[in-house]
């Protein structure tokens, strides 16, 4: 088992292990994900029986993987941070966002406007979140910051879809990566969005791209 380097980007690649639900067809002219319906008839939050979305996914994968710690990285309306915590009774996770306009910011978004609403989408949040107790671990900061807050090699995940700059998201997976135990995983959103695969093919090749713009990496390949 070989960990990545951070600061050279150099790792020993391997097969990735892929969930068992999952079949994939790698064909570059037509690429699909062919879901288990066995796998599909036993999820009661399946919100499109021809898709599946990236809450989904994680919420597999940390079942499959038997997870009981975790991070999401960019909560805002918490659909992707409660359907988790409502389908993996076993799990801590912590949810990270700002919740606060960023007009410096130098990335294509400022986190401002009618849409993003940030006081009412977190008293959503935590309203709804009141219900896993201990389970929800809210923190209200930036990410990088909201490091400081968590051991190091304590969470079995990661999943960042906070600040899609290239910048901040190799600042976040920089950031977090000493959080994530060497056997867990590296997970990610939007793909493709190029400012986002730049810093996943720089830091964590051999990814697995996932179903909605979704993608991961075992923290240490074999």
């Amino acid at each position: 088992m070989s960990t990545l380097n951070l600061t050279t980007g150099q790792v020993t690649t391997g097969k990735q292990s892929e969930p068992p639900y999952l079949k994939w067809n790698r064909n570059p002219a037509k690429p699909t994900i062919e879901i288990d319906p066995s796998w599909k008839a036993k999820n009661p939050y399946w919100f499109d029986q021809d898709r599946i979305d990236r809450e989904q996914w994680i919420a597999s994968l940390v079942k499959e993987h038997g997870w009981t710690r975790g991070a999401e990285l960019g909560v805002w309306k918490g659909r992707t941070f409660l359907f988790v915590l409502e389908n993996c009774p076993d799990l801590t996770l912590y949810g990270v966002d700002l919740w606060s306009a960023q007009p410096d910011n130098e990335g294509l978004e400022a986190y401002d406007g009618k849409e993003w609403q940030h006081k009412k989408f977190e008293r959503n949040v935590r309203n709804k979140a009141e219900k896993f107790g201990d389970r929800a671990i809210i923190i209200k900061d930036w990410t990088t910051k909201a490091a400081d807050q968590v051991e190091d090699n304590s969470l079995d995940f990661v999943f960042v879809d906070a600040d899609h700059s290239t910048e901040a998201v190799r600042n976040d997976i920089k950031a977090w990566w000493p959080k994530v135990k060497d056997t867990g995983w590296i997970i990610g959103h939007d793909i493709n969005w190029p400012i986002v695969k730049v810093v996943a093919d720089e830091l964590l090749p051999g990814y697995v791209i996932g179903p909605d713009n979704a993608w991961g990496r075992a923290k240490c390949l074999t």
